[in-house]
């Protein structure tokens, strides 16, 4: 669910359209990330990876321009 909402940008239509379903999804998210033993990333790396992400995107929508 979490790579569906950061692929998508967004929050599913199903998790939007029912309070219920986004609890339950929240509460889940929280515990996950609560109970994710993987080291801290440095600000730098977060920072060089989404500046990656927004150049490809940004590439891919040039691309799609032509």
């Amino acid at each position: 669910m979490l790579t569906r909402t950061a692929n998508e940008g967004m929050l599913p239509l199903e998790l939007v359209s029912n309070s219920q379903a986004y609890d339950s999804w929240f509460r889940e998210t929280v515990r996950q990330a609560l109970g994710d033993a993987r080291p801290n990333l440095d600000d730098s790396e977060v920072e060089a990876h989404f500046a990656r992400r927004r150049a490809a995107a940004l590439r891919k929508a040039a691309e799609h321009e032509r």
